[in-house]
């Protein structure tokens, strides 16, 4: 009679550790850029609203304040990525920013982290 093995190969239990150790890797940078996202959007809004509050009235204050709410953060975020502009009373920003993730000499992943916020009434909105 033939015995049916039980277990694991050393091959497939060191490719099922290669598997985790990419994605541990390489998805917790994914997942930093969300967070980095999430944290800009937090400032645009929070601009948007004192804005909406003390009525700073220009473009260049607005963005002056997104920019120092972001001081204490490590990421970099250009100024050339912010584009603030009036419209029909209220304020809109387009954040126009990429994440750009080297994987490889060859490989790289760009991660599109741009949104865009405006004031409407007395709430911020988001697209």
């Amino acid at each position: 009679m033939i015995k049916k093995k039980n277990g694991f190969t050393l091959l497939g239990l060191m490719m099922t550790i290669t598997f985790i150790g990419f994605v541990a890797v390489y998805g917790s940078q994914i997942g930093l850029g969300y967070v980095e996202k999430e944290t800009i959007r937090g400032a645009v809004k929070s601009a948007l609203m004192d804005a909406k509050i003390d009525d700073y009235g220009s473009t260049k204050k607005v963005k002056e304040a997104i920019f120092t709410k972001l001081l204490t953060n490590t990421f970099e975020l250009a100024q050339d990525e912010v584009d603030v502009e009036r419209k029909d009373g209220h304020f809109v920003v387009t954040v126009s920013h990429f994440k750009e993730i080297k994987i490889n000499q060859d490989l790289t992943l760009v991660m599109n982290l741009s949104f865009e916020e405006e004031t409407q009434g007395t709430q911020v909105s988001s697209e």
